[in-house]
Formats: C-alpha cells, sequence, structure tokens
C-alpha cells in the first residue's frame, strides 16, 4: 500500500505520566524472539492526504501537546536507510501548541497555509525541521530547526517573516507573551527574527533571542506616540547566562531609533533591564 487519504478522522497520540504511549502497538519484534519474521500487508506510503483530520499529541510526562486539524494537506513520503522524509502542504487549522504549560499555547485558534519540510532521524530520534514556511492572513512566517526527543530531549526553533503584521504576530504568542507586548501599537510591518531553544522537560524555561526592524512606523505606548520612526533592536531573556530565564533576566536593547516624539526629532539608543524593576 504506497498511497492512502483519510477524511473526518482523529488521530490521537499520547504518553503516560509512567512513560507507556500508545504508539509502542508499533513497536518492532525481533526475530530471534519470535516465530513470525513477516507481515503479511507490507505498508510502504508515499502519499498521504489528509481532510478534515483532527491530530492531538499529547505528552502528560513532559506537559507539553500539539493539537492540529488539517483541512486538507498532501503528504509526500520517502525513506533513506536512516531518515524519513516529509513534504507537507495545504491548509491547516492550529488548536495550540504547549511547550510550557504554565506560559500558554503558542498558535491558538490560527489557520494557516503551511509548506513544511520535515525529516526524522530514527537512530537519534532527532525531528528536523527544514526551511518551511506557513501564510497566514497578513503575514508570512518562515520556521526551521529540530526537535531532539532522545533523552534529555532538546530542540531549537527559527522564526522569522520579513513584513510581520504586529496585531497578528502577537496572536500567534502564548497569552503570557501578549500581555507584556499588547500595550504596544505599530502600524507598519516588522522585520523580525527570533530564536527559541529549550530542553523538552516539564516547566523548563526556554532560551527566547529576537531581533527587530521597523521602518517609517507609528508606535504608541500608552501615552506616547512616536511618528515616522525607523528603528533596530533586539530582546533576550538570558542576558546573564549564570541566571534562570525571566523577566528579571530580560533585556531589551535599542540599537538605533529616529523619530518623532511630541513633535521634536529624536535619535536615541537605550537598554532596558529586569522588566519587573526596569534600568534603562
Amino acid at each position: 500500500i504506497r498511497s492512502i487519504r483519510v477524511i473526518t478522522g482523529n488521530i490521537s497520540i499520547f504518553r503516560t505520566k509512567s512513560g507507556y504511549t500508545n504508539l509502542d502497538v508499533f513497536k518492532t519484534v525481533d526475530p530471534k524472539d519470535s516465530i513470525k519474521t513477516s507481515s503479511p500487508v507490507l505498508f510502504s506510503f508515499e502519499h498521504v492526504r489528509l481532510k478534515d483530520v483532527k491530530f492531538l499529541y499529547y505528552d502528560s510526562l513532559k506537559k507539553k501537546s500539539i493539537d492540529l486539524f488539517f483541512s486538507d494537506v498532501t503528504n509526500q513520503l520517502s525513506k533513506t536507510d536512516s531518515s524519513t522524509l516529509l513534504a507537507l502542504v495545504g491548509r491547516m487549522d492550529f488548536g495550540g501548541m504547549i511547550l510550557n504549560s504554565e506560559k500558554g499555547s503558542y498558535l491558538k485558534g490560527q489557520s494557516a497555509d503551511v509548506n513544511f519540510k520535515l525529516e526524522y532521524l530514527s537512530e537519534t530520534r532527532r525531528l528536523l525541521i527544514h526551511p518551511s514556511s506557513m501564510k497566514f492572513k497578513k503575514s508570512d512566517v518562515d520556521l526551521s530547526g529540530y526537535f531532539s526527543f532522545a533523552a534529555p530531549g532538546n530542540f531549537v526553533l527559527n522564526v522569522g517573516s520579513g513584513k510581520l503584521n504586529y496585531n497578528e504576530g502577537l496572536s500567534l504568542l502564548t497569552k503570557s507573551i501578549q500581555s507584556r507586548l499588547d500595550k504596544y501599537k505599530v502600524d507598519k510591518p516588522i522585520n523580525i527574527n527570533a530564536t527559541i531553544a529549550g530542553r523538552l522537560v516539564p516547566g523548563a524555561q526556554p532560551d527566547v533571542d529576537i531581533k527587530f526592524r521597523v521602518v517609517n512606523s507609528n508606535i504608541s505606548v500608552g501615552k506616547m506616540n512616536a511618528r515616522k520612526v525607523t528603528l533596530e533592536g533586539s530582546f533576550t531573556n538570558h542576558f546573564d547566562d549564570t541566571q534562570i530565564n525571566s523577566n528579571q533576566n530580560s533585556m531589551l536593547t535599542l540599537l538605533r531609533f529616529k523619530g518623532i516624539i511630541r513633535g521634536l526629532p529624536t535619535t536615541l539608543s537605550a537598554t532596558i533591564k529586569n522588566f519587573n524593576d526596569p534600568f534603562i
């Protein structure tokens, strides 16, 4: 069987706190321990189409989950001796992606046209995300990185956009991050690149590093308004690597700022440390 189409279905994968996963039913049996050495049915999928199919992955042990809905997605699979390649193209709805249950879900309630290029290395239990893309209503987002599932487990995600609509970009983030950033208003698209790296363990706060640039935009923060702003800056939540990742360990750097504030042409650079008790 090389091709399959699934319509109106559910795919659920789980792992309990004890470590049991329902994927164990697919484990191969060592021929030395079994009389049966071959299957009467051969599955070698090369083409899989998912239409109106819900996918849920929930890991109780690491408190992480992925909730997806494949509106109409075509998957092309190919295998080598050491890996499985997957090209995934189509329309997807995101119920959410939780990497840290205390911080909330990314992409909750979002829809996108996706073009993913994935590769799974079975020997090292690593999922590679080759340069891929997601097209939302107002923004295109590029994605790359990896997830390493071998103990202790870690991941790196690179996310970027040449023209990110600010409000739409906020809606892709967790409620925790949105609450810090929704006080800002930016009316022009942002060039932004973010790297999120961390461990796949419960409660682990990942490293977040962001670089951004905006040109000729109006920006407001509360009652403060700035016009015709061009700026370049960066953000990190671990400026001191000897401390834990937190608000106290966060730093916003404005490398270059040029605009008009209260009628006055203004140029500046600034560094803001410790978001709980800011020092400028």
